[in-house]
């Protein structure tokens, strides 16, 4: 059941920072589903790299089971059916930038997912997917996602300023 890819089965988006994390070696997580794969290790390097992304976090957002607030959980059934970038299918070139680019930045911290709009290392991850994949700039989507109630915790309306409490 160990693998070197742990997929998040719950979280907190307030306070987690990932939705999947990789290993040198084959690893369990009690909170965490194992993800296999039979990629090359830049390959496996693309992958993370997307699994951390903000598009990837949309998808997960998609098929969570919403718990309370900013909690939300993840079934093995959900992620298995959830849309994933298909490395096996990247040329070289890109495969070369992603893990370029994982191994550039897998060391830098993320912020919590909530802050997505504001941290720079989802901002870098979604920009050298964006190049490397051909798509359009991500900040309006981590901007969007940012003021999601259900990834924030926070209410989309705020209490207007100008009314007086009687």
């Amino acid at each position: 059941m160990a693998a070197d890819i742990l997929l998040v089965e719950r979280l907190w988006t307030i306070t987690h920072r990932v939705l999947a994390v990789g290993f040198e070696q084959p690893v369990l997580g009690n909170t965490w589903w194992a993800l296999k794969t039979e990629v090359s290790p830049e390959r496996r390097k693309a992958l993370l790299l997307w699994l951390n992304s903000s598009l990837s976090l949309l998808a997960f957002f998609g098929s969570r089971v919403a718990t309370r607030s900013a909690w939300m959980q993840m079934k093995k059934p959900a992620w298995a059916a959830m849309p994933v970038l298909d490395v096996r299918a990247l040329n070289a070139k890109q495969v070369k930038r992603l893990a370029k680019a994982y191994d550039a930045l897998c060391g830098r911290e993320l912020q919590a997912l909530a802050e997505l709009n504001v941290d720079p290392v989802r901002r870098a991850i979604d920009e050298v997917l964006s190049k490397a994949l051909d798509l359009p700039d991500l900040a309006p989507l981590r901007e969007m996602l940012a003021r999601e109630p259900g990834l924030t915790g926070k209410s989309a309306v705020g209490r207007p300023t100008d009314i007086k409490r009687r």
